[in-house]
C-alpha cells in the first residue's frame, strides 16, 4: 500500500519464525544507515536510453542529474532507482538485506539474529492463529525428516 514515508531506515526489529528449524528469532539490528543513503542515490542501468545517446554506466548518481528522469527516462525506462528492501531469511538466523533496483539487487550486509531459548509465548501467540498446534506442526513437518546443515 502507498504511503507518503520518505526517509531511510535506521532500525530493524523482527520476531520470525523459521519453519523448517522449528525456531524463533529475534532480529534486532542497527542498519548501516550512511551506506543505504549512498546506495539510494544511485540508479542502475537497465536498458539502452532512448532519450539519451551517452554510453551506459553501471550506475548514476541521481544527485548529479536533477532532471534524471527526461533526461534518461523520457521514453523508457534506462535506469532504475531504489524501488524496495529485501529481506532474505536463512537457516541459523542468517539474515541478509539487499536494495532492488527493478530487476537488479545490491546487497547491503549480512546479518545475524537471535534464536528465541524461551519460546513458550511466543510460540503460543503464533500457533493461536494456526489450524494446528505446534506439536501437530512437528509431527507434519520435522519428524524422521532429513534437513541439510547448511
Amino acid at each position: 500500500m502507498f504511503t507518503k514515508q520518505s526517509g531511510v531506515p535506521k532500525h530493524i526489529k523482527i520476531v520470525y519464525y523459521a519453519l523448517y528449524e522449528d525456531v524463533f528469532y529475534d532480529f534486532d539490528v542497527q542498519l548501516p544507515v550512511e551506506h543505504i543513503k549512498e546506495m539510494m542515490d544511485r540508479a542502475y542501468a537497465i536498458r539502452e536510453s532512448k532519450s539519451n545517446k551517452s554510453a551506459m554506466k553501471e550506475f548514476i548518481r541521481l544527485s548529479e542529474h536533477s532532471n534524471f528522469e527526461e533526461q534518461f527516462n523520457l521514453f523508457n525506462t534506462s535506469y532504475a532507482k531504489v524501488s524496495d528492501f529485501v529481506l532474505g531469511f536463512s537457516p541459523k538466523g542468517k539474515v541478509t538485506l539487499w536494495l532492488r533496483y527493478n530487476r537488479i539487487q545490491k546487497l547491503i550486509g549480512e546479518f545475524k539474529a537471535t534464536p528465541i531459548v524461551n519460546d513458550e509465548q511466543v510460540a503460543e501467540t503464533f500457533y493461536s492463529k494456526m489450524a494446528i498446534d505446534r506439536q501437530k506442526a512437528r509431527e507434519i513437518f520435522y519428524l524422521n525428516k532429513e534437513v541439510p546443515d547448511l
